[in-house]
């Protein structure tokens, strides 16, 4: 994650469940010398193997049905072995349901959170939401403008994206304080927004 850039096109999922390329936005968080500690969820087939924040939302079934849009992301957290992730295959345009059989944590140093126009990417070959500790359908409706700002003016766009240096951007790091406030605790990821 850490060699995502701005502009780039990585693999993400429509809301229709079609795997396809979407636009980098923004990163919404990139702090390169951070030690934070990590979920890693692991499969019993295929070996795929995800490392995300406890925070971080990923998309998780509890039974080994295909993916569709009506299925909603969950907190890593939250996850449970038994449940199956949802991952890419090199050769098909859709999501395969994989079993999770580990779930433990590390520490590593760095923390990349980029942004798809979709709201999606796909890491490591899993399917997971480009949000952290929001609800994934709020934080997609919040960063609206951010989409429709590139729509309308990509030279306006391109330099409020870029204003960032290491930590959160500033437009999270804006809405965060301002809807930590009044977010009720069903929206908001047990521990609270992180900044």
């Amino acid at each position: 994650m850490d060699e995502v850039e701005i502009g780039d096109k990585v693999l993400s999922v429509n809301e229709a469940g079609e795997t396809i390329y979407s636009d980098v936005i923004m990163m919404l968080d990139k702090k390169s010398n951070t030690r934070q500690t990590y979920h890693v969820i692991e499969t019993e087939d295929y070996g795929y193997r995800l490392i995300v924040s406890r925070g971080h939302l990923v998309y998780v079934s509890s039974s080994n049905w295909t993916f569709d849009s009506s299925v909603k992301p969950v907190y890593a957290g939250d996850v449970h072995v038994g449940q199956y992730l949802y991952t890419a295959s090199d050769n098909s345009d859709t999501l395969r349901p994989v079993k999770i059989t580990r779930i433990s944590t590390m520490v590593d140093e760095g923390v990349f959170a980029p942004l798809t126009a979709e709201g999606t990417i796909i890491v490591d070959d899993v399917l997971t939401s480009c949000y952290a500790m929001v609800d994934h359908d709020l934080a997609h409706f919040a960063f609206a403008p951010v989409r429709l700002l590139k729509h309308i003016s990509i030279n306006l766009w391109s330099t409020m994206a870029a204003m960032q240096s290491d930590g959160v951007h500033w437009y999270p790091n804006f809405l965060f304080n301002i809807a930590g406030q009044f977010l009720s605790d069903s929206w908001v990821y047990e521990g609270g927004i992180l900044v």
